[in-house]
């Protein structure tokens, strides 16, 4: 008689435990208070104050079919349009592609944050910049949103004068040439300190809760000691000149996990003393760096080793890079601040206007004219790309001598998981044509995303501090739209739903990858254990 009624004690907290974990919502004033019981969880306003052709391709489509002659970035589609005409394209898109309908519904899918790229150029221009103005009013209108439906919002600063990685989300494809000027650095800290001054007061801390400062700096090319003291000296700033308490976000620039570890650290000061010589011993005391976190951005389609392994490799592939980035939380607090859904690099632009995939042999890297370098995790590649299409009467002289030259050299970096490498054609038997729409995926493709994306968050909810799905959506590229994904049931909703995994990361035994989904793992545990439950009642 004792043995069945010990089985019960020993399964109803269990039960009920699992059902109010199903239920409890996030107290959204916790995020990220020093008890750290609560984790970010996000996503990114892509291709809104930046653009992006994949995520908004109807905006460059609207120059022709000749890729040549289709702007690359937003600092040609300026150019080309002048500015009376890209200002009125470009406020037609800002008043319309995200709007309060948008915020809504993310605060309904259970997230807790918005994260909001913006350029430079937003509240700074260089004396030749083509940029235009006015994503100003609309950020603002984002962040009473936020505050209306409860969300928080991270600042990032996208993009800085010269392109801080030669990539198109940074404004300007091409040339990595931020450090190239004095005035690309004092314009980068004239649009920080606004950013800083404005949105770190106290009249914005219920809701923005952080400002990155530079989007993903390419430090293995750039002088890194030179990023090390600009970081460090917009820290002072932040935190002494505009007395911000708000965190501090510094994105990884494709550096190993562990890099930032003893940098920005209140234990290992001897680290930082390099880069804080001029600030005041009386300052840096025992908690002078709190409030810093690390961004880690992480990608599985941008080389052809990636692209080429099959479903259980890539899934282990986040295990792995998911524990290393459990091993920083002493650290600092550190996040995947941009993931995705993508398995393939098939979306219309993504690799950059002009360029084919990785993954059926269409891309080059001599469409891009430059280097590509590997960066996405131990891994991975991503272009360093260059405009290489005729230069037609719409582009000046003076725009085409900006992009890359190909006899260009850059120096190798020490760390030889970020080594630069000339690649030659891809070759693949593989084809995007059925696996760059939706309507064309089979079910086999639909399960190993789903299943990607739950191995994702699994992870990244068990190792680090939260996670920023990049995007909220885009036109047609549905790896990279966390909108399309929850409606088409290939992301799981409620977040912890997942249908192959169980919550603690272990997989479910009866799931097979590549199968069809079936009922959600979350829901067959809790029958599971229901059941036992009900059978221990009737036994006792």
């Amino acid at each position: 008689m004792h043995k069945p009624h010990s089985f019960v004690g020993l399964f109803l907290p269990l039960f009920f435990g699992l059902a109010l974990a199903s239920t409890k919502a996030d107290t959204l004033n916790s995020i990220w208070d020093y008890s750290g019981e609560t984790k970010i969880r996000g996503v990114s306003l892509g291709g809104w104050f930046v653009l992006e052709p994949y995520i908004t391709p109807s905006l460059f489509q609207q120059f022709g079919t000749d890729e040549s002659k289709i702007p690359i970035d937003e600092y040609t589609f300026a150019k080309v349009l002048g500015k009376e005409k890209a200002l009125e394209k470009l406020e037609q898109h800002w008043s319309t592609y995200y709007t309060e309908s948008d915020i809504k519904e993310i605060k309904s899918y259970g997230l807790n944050l918005i994260r909001i790229p913006i350029g430079y150029w937003a509240f700074e221009l260089l004396s030749d910049d083509p940029y235009v103005q006015g994503q100003e009013k609309y950020l603002d209108q984002a962040i009473q949103w936020a505050r209306t439906y409860d969300l928080k919002v991270w600042i990032d600063m996208h993009g800085v004068p010269g392109s801080q990685n030669g990539f198109d989300n940074s404004g300007k494809r091409g040339r990595i040439g931020w450090q190239d000027s004095k005035e690309n650095i004092e314009v980068s800290i004239k649009a920080l300190d606004y950013i800083f001054k404005k949105y770190g007061a106290d009249s914005y801390k219920d809701t923005v809760i952080g400002i990155e400062v530079v989007n993903e700096p390419m430090m293995s090319v750039l002088n890194a000691d030179k990023v090390l003291s600009f970081t460090y000296d917009r820290y002072y700033d932040y935190r002494a000149k505009y007395n911000s308490n708000n965190y501090f976000l510094v994105q990884e620039g494709f550096m190993p996990v562990g890099y930032w570890n003893e940098q920005f650290n209140n234990d290992y000061l001897n680290v930082s003393k390099p880069f804080t010589k001029n600030v005041s011993s009386t300052l840096i005391n025992d908690d002078y760096f709190n409030g810093v976190v690390i961004d880690h951005h992480h990608y599985e389609v941008f080389t052809d080793d990636q692209l080429s392994k099959s479903a259980g490799e890539r899934n282990q592939d986040i295990v792995n890079y998911a524990k290393s980035l459990g091993d920083e939380q002493r650290y600092h607090r550190s996040l995947v601040g941009e993931w995705s859904g993508a398995i393939t690099d098939c979306a219309k632009w993504l690799n950059g206007v002009g360029t084919g995939a990785r993954y059926d042999g269409t891309f080059s890297a001599r469409q891009l004219n430059t280097s590509t370098l590997i960066d996405w995790g131990e891994e991975s590649e991503k272009v360093v790309s260059g405009y290489t299409g005729e230069v037609s009467d719409n582009y000046s002289e003076e725009l085409a001598d900006d992009f890359y030259d190909e006899s260009e050299e850059i120096e190798e970096d020490s760390f030889d998981r970020r080594r630069l490498i000339r690649r030659d054609d891809s070759s693949s038997s593989k084809t995007c044509a059925n696996v760059q729409n939706y309507t064309d995926f089979s079910d086999i493709h639909k399960a190993k995303i789903r299943k990607f994306i739950e191995v994702q968050l699994v992870q990244y909810e068990k190792y680090t501090a939260g996670w920023i799905f990049w995007n909220w959506k885009t036109e047609n590229a549905i790896e990279w739209d966390f909108q399309k994904l929850v409606k088409k049931e290939l992301f799981p909703m409620p977040l912890t739903d997942y249908q192959y995994f169980f919550t603690n990361g272990t997989e479910v035994p009866t799931r097979v990858s590549g199968s069809n989904p079936g009922p959600s793992a979350r829901s067959s545990s809790m029958i599971a254990v229901l059941m036992v439950f009900m059978a221990a009642i009737f036994t006792y």
